[in-house]
């Protein structure tokens, strides 16, 4: 037991706070991390070389199992049970400690592109409904007026769509909205045979996500150099209960149980202070995938509700990985 414990508190503090989604700041004093620390002042310091910190304001810290423990509001061997399960996943990568991401797919670099809602919308009428997607998302559970509401398109041929775009817009204007890539011949971020999926914000269209029915290795894309949005995030004005699923498919999947649901798209997603502040008056169920990302985006967001005042509920899946999982098994009961 004390090996395990040893080898969790050999993992880098900075790799511990970028799972919880926890900002350390390299300067000699930051403001404390800890929710229930409202430091005016920069009172945490780090002994990066030690791997440890402390709070000269709270007088809390400790190793890096303390910091996650008073982060997350867990105890010491919950939180040894889950960094331990995570080393022995980052093991069979490339790196000892890669980050635990509850995204669908990669992260992008910083912002460097800004979204243009009316390239945006005539994008999304060169990519209409297809039967192929139709049936895509029936067999996940996802019924055609939920398809429908959420504007859910297809693109058939990229190229096709490509050119179109490039004659009435230009390269640089598709470029500046990041739906091709710089530095390149023109080429669509989102390839052929792919669900699109508009991120709709105040009735416009401000981002796109697209999932691939039949390419593997590219499966959920994004825009290029535009920062991921949260998904659905204008619903949450319109009920008392907000769940907070992972993407986009179990965001539908909750909509199809009559739920209203947010997604998350990535360990980079983040929640605006506004949002934070419409959501103090809810309550939050927190629905993470049974899986080790799952874990960490329920260690993040709980962190991050506990800062900000707001009242959740961390709410398993029952039967499956994820929600969807458990919705296609709950129709074919």
């Amino acid at each position: 037991m004390s090996s395990r414990w040893d080898e969790v508190k050999r993992i880098p503090i900075d790799e511990v706070a970028q799972r919880l989604g926890v900002p350390l700041s390299r300067r000699a004093g930051m403001r404390c991390p800890f929710p229930d620390h409202k430091d005016k002042n920069p009172s945490f310091s780090i002994d990066r070389k030690k791997n440890l910190c402390f709070c000269h304001g709270c007088g809390r810290g400790g190793s890096v199992i303390d910091f996650a423990s008073i982060i997350t509001g867990k105890s010491s061997s919950e939180v040894v049970s889950w960094l331990s399960q995570s080393i022995r996943q980052s093991k069979t990568s490339s790196h000892q400690y890669s980050r635990i991401a509850p995204a669908e797919e990669p992260e992008t670099e910083d912002a460097q592109c800004v979204a243009n809602p009316a390239i945006f919308d005539h994008f999304a009428s060169l990519c209409p409904p297809a039967e192929r997607g139709q049936q895509y998302l029936l067999n996940r559970g996802i019924s055609e007026h939920t398809q429908k509401s959420f504007r859910i398109g297809f693109i058939g041929n990229s190229d096709d769509v490509l050119k179109r775009l490039l004659s009435k817009y230009g390269t640089a204007a598709l470029v500046s909205c990041g739906l091709i890539f710089p530095d390149k011949a023109p080429e669509l971020v989102f390839p052929s045979r792919s669900l699109l999926v508009p991120f709709v914000t105040g009735g416009e269209i401000v981002y796109f996500q697209s999932r691939s029915i039949s390419n593997s290795t590219r499966r959920w894309m994004g825009l290029n150099g535009v920062r991921k949005l949260i998904f659905n995030q204008d619903a949450v004005s319109q009920a008392k209960n907000i769940y907070i699923c992972e993407g986009v498919t179990d965001t539908l999947s909750a909509t199809e149980m009559g739920l209203t649901a947010i997604g998350l798209t990535g360990a980079s997603t983040t929640f605006s202070t506004n949002l934070l502040r419409s959501m103090r008056s809810k309550t939050a169920y927190i629905i993470p995938d049974n899986d080790e990302a799952g874990k960490a985006m329920e260690a993040r967001v709980t962190a991050l509700f506990r800062r900000a005042g707001i009242q959740f509920v961390v709410q398993r899946v029952p039967h499956g990985k994820d929600l969807n999982d458990y919705l296609v098994w709950r129709k074919q009961k």
